[in-house]
């Protein structure tokens, strides 16, 4: 394991995940990230994504492997739309600059 990869903190997994994220995100505003679990063993972010696709609501689960700088899909189930009011504000995906 290289030293880049045992250095890695949440806050270092995280921000590259959402540079990942934001090229799948495209396009597609808003989004909440939910259920999110960084886990620092595996260098790896478990998360879901509720947003707006391909016509409807979504929470589509993906997992950031850090190690690789790989994001992958995981899984989808639909999103009921009268339950985005309780999507709080915090978990609202800000783009990387």
């Amino acid at each position: 394991m290289s030293a880049d990869v045992q250095e890695m903190t949440v806050e270092s997994i995280k921000a590259a995940r959402d540079r990942k994220l934001a090229i799948v995100l495209r396009g597609q505003h808003p989004a909440w990230i939910v259920s999110e679990q960084v886990r620092l063993a595996s260098n790896d972010c478990v998360f879901d994504v509720v947003f707006r696709y391909s016509g409807h609501w979504a929470q589509r689960r993906y997992i950031y492997d850090a190690e690789v700088d790989v994001l992958h899909f995981n899984g989808e189930t639909v999103f009921d739309e009268t339950r985005l009011h309780t999507l709080p504000d915090d978990q609202l995906f800000t783009f990387p600059t």
